[in-house]
């Protein structure tokens, strides 16, 4: 159904032309000509594991269905991705606590100030 033996490459690639123009070691492209190649070479990539033709191939689809199953069957990779839901959003409710603390010491300098402003 799928070639799972494929050694997957455009991430590797991606990183180290985003070193290279991170060095300034090259100026033959861009950020933007980087995510450009790196597209390409991932639906490349991901055609040539469930051997189609073009990216919108029903067997795309189907396989990525059939991977996802058998991963959320996986008592392992479950604990994985609660122990992730968990961290998500541990960080999210910090990163809120922090914007509203923000937004509260931010209204009550405008308040002092407004006060200032009379006295």
């Amino acid at each position: 159904m799928y070639n799972t033996q494929f050694k997957v490459k455009y991430n590797e690639i991606e990183t180290e032309l985003i070193e290279k123009l991170n060095n300034e070691e090259t100026t033959e492209y861009n950020l933007e000509d980087v995510s450009d190649i790196c597209s390409k070479l991932y639906r490349d990539e991901l055609m040539t594991v469930f051997d189609v033709h073009y990216i919108l191939d029903d067997r795309i689809d189907k396989g990525m269905k059939n991977v996802y199953e058998i991963m959320m069957a996986n008592e392992k990779f479950l604990k994985i991705v609660y122990d992730l839901e968990k961290l998500i959003y541990k960080n999210l409710f910090k990163v809120k606590t922090k914007e509203k603390q923000t937004k509260q010491k931010q209204q009550k300098q405008i308040k002092k100030n407004e006060l200032n402003k009379y006295y």
